[in-house]
């Protein structure tokens, strides 16, 4: 993190406070997805992911983190005050978040 405080030029951030929208998680998810990849390098930031991320979304959510679709250069991060609402397949995942 402090070296991408230093850095120059500013990575871009993508701060995701909600999910949803009229279109959908089906469109949502993997559309913010999307506009991470075009800006990469960027930081990716979900705040509160026990309630961005309910048991519908949980599947769009890692398959959309998992995908085919490559998600290099891409920093994720989620934070959360109730560890222990989330599934364990996102809290325990040795994965990117």
């Amino acid at each position: 993190m402090h070296a991408l405080h230093k850095r120059l030029d500013p990575i871009p951030t993508f701060y995701v406070k909600s999910i949803g929208g009229c279109h959908g998680l089906e469109y949502t998810i993997p559309e913010i997805f999307v506009k991470a990849r075009q800006s990469t390098p960027c930081l990716l930031i979900f705040e509160d992911l026990d309630s961005l991320i309910t048991d519908h979304a949980k599947s769009f959510f890692l398959n959309t983190v998992d995908g085919l679709e490559s998600n290099e250069e891409i920093m994720m991060l989620g934070s959360t005050n109730y560890l222990e609402r989330l599934d364990a397949g996102i809290s325990k995942r040795p994965g990117p978040i």
